[in-house]
């Protein structure tokens, strides 16, 4: 469905014309009138085939878009149904738009030259036939981590550090030993450090997402036969995998950077914004209206220094998710959050600049945002509607007891092993239902499956033979 076209895919698409090429040489199945491309369908099996492990076969090409037609079935269903006319669907059409414009923007200025060169395939090959032993210490800021490491240089220990520094026992106990790791398991700046050092070798301060580490290989093993034929059997995955590693680090310097630049300065209703989120004060309708109105931070902006009010940072976060704000704790997290927010508004203001949300792929892409949000919300639909009968869970602890058990292997009770046996019921009867329902609509629906362009395509080196005509459902054969 429109849905599900990664975002990779979509940023891209603000380049092209349009976003929803309707000829058929991209076209893979029609529902209903509406098509499913070879664009929207690559992005998410590919990224189905990279979360499972699975390799590429015909029957998953198959089976996923089968799901596809399913999904923009349900979607379809849900929009006739009047679903665009509610204030949630309002409410998170803003936010989505918000966050296509960021996107955009990024995707232009910082993005759009990323790039995976064959030196990156082979060293990539290499790493993930490699296990890493380090260890590390962490500070908070920078001039922590250059004190620990003029102190590591003038002979002071990991050992006797990593007590002052960590605040998990574990890690304080044993010199920050991190055990053995391999490629992708760690922090992508802290993994690239890490491989370029040689054995007992101290890195300078490593800016992570978290902080700062200084790290210290202390063991190296590499697989002794690396072969040219494996290497061009996983070529295609790692360039895959490295192309969305190198975009996510490009993205979060780029953060980075732009916080230092900001050069925040938060003022008196900082704490008191602190206070109320946190629900250490409570406030009047008076008192809280009166804080929208005082001074929160200055920062530097790209036209010079500009303030926000208490109201302009709740204004923009309303557009955030409700997970996110409940995540604010600490002054800590209110400050990331507030710099998190400004970056955001200074990279809407930039597309606005360039009437990006005018281009008809941006709409196109807004448009399949909101698919994917109201397949969500309908299956969420179809799960609060199930009632799990209590002889249903009784009668399946009594049929397999041997999968209720404790972490010994002990037998639970059923009291015990209720709560497990209620969820795993829920998400069967949820999931039946849905299919149930999805099925009906087919019955009803006009789908051609155009298989030799499914089976066509090339996806990590691989290809398959296809049919030589495509499937057709006319209202009701499939």
């Amino acid at each position: 469905m429109r849905g599900l076209i990664r975002i990779a895919a979509l940023c891209c698409a603000f380049l092209a014309s349009d976003i929803r090429a309707q000829d058929d040489e991209g076209v893979l199945a029609h529902v209903n009138g509406d098509v499913v491309t070879s664009t929207e369908f690559t992005g998410r099996y590919v990224d189905y085939l990279l979360r499972t492990g699975l390799q590429d076969q015909a029957r998953l090409r198959r089976a996923m878009l089968e799901q596809m037609i399913s999904d923009r079935l349900l979607v379809a269903t849900a929009r006739a149904d009047g679903i665009e006319k509610t204030d949630a669907y309002a409410a998170h059409r803003e936010t989505a738009r918000r966050k296509l414009l960021i996107d955009s923007v990024l995707e232009t200025d910082v993005l759009s030259n990323v790039d995976v060169t064959e030196a990156d395939l082979e060293e990539a090959f290499v790493r993930i036939n490699t296990d890493l032993e380090a260890r590390h210490l962490f500070a908070h800021t920078l001039e922590e981590a250059a004190a620990l490491h003029e102190r590591l240089v003038d002979g002071e220990t990991f050992e006797a550090l990593a007590k002052e520094v960590f605040v998990d026992t574990t890690l304080a106990n044993n010199g920050g030993a991190l055990g053995t790791f391999t490629f992708d398991e760690l922090d992508a700046d802290f993994e690239d450090a890490a491989f370029s050092l040689a054995i007992g070798d101290i890195s300078a301060p490593v800016r992570t997402v978290q902080g700062f580490s200084i790290i210290q290989v202390t063991n190296r093993f590499t697989k002794p036969i690396l072969t040219e034929s494996e290497y061009a059997r996983q070529k295609e995955k790692l360039r895959t995998l490295l192309l969305r590693r190198h975009r996510a680090q490009a993205r979060s310097h780029f953060i980075r950077d732009r916080v230092w630049r900001l050069d925040a300065v938060f003022h008196g209703a900082f704490d008191r914004l602190l206070a109320q989120l946190t629900g250490l004060a409570i406030m009047s309708e008076e008192e809280s209206a009166s804080l929208l109105m005082d001074s929160l931070v200055t920062f530097a902006s790209e036209g010079g220094l500009k303030s926000w009010m208490v109201g302009d940072f709740s204004e923009r976060a309303a557009f955030t998710h409700p997970n996110q704000r409940a995540q604010v704790r600490t002054s800590a997290d209110l400050s990331d959050f507030i710099t998190g927010l400004v970056i955001r508004d200074e990279l809407i203001e930039r597309a606005l600049a360039r009437a990006t949300d005018e281009a008809a792929s941006f709409q196109a892409a807004l448009e399949s945002e909101m698919d994917e949000w109201i397949l969500a919300r309908r299956k969420q639909e179809f799960s609060a509607s199930i009632d799990v009968p209590e002889d249903s869970i009784r009668a399946q602890y009594e049929r397999y007891p041997a999968e209720f058990t404790d972490k010994r292997g002990e037998p639970l009770t059923y009291e015990a092993a209720w709560p497990r046996i209620a969820e795993q019921l829920h998400l069967i009867y949820a999931r039946d239902r849905s299919m149930e329902y999805t099925a009906g609509l087919r019955r009803g629906a006009v789908i051609a499956i155009e298989e030799p362009a499914l089976l066509g395509l090339t996806i990590a080196g691989r290809t398959f033979a296809a049919p030589a005509k495509h499937r057709e459902n006319e209202g009701g054969t499939h």
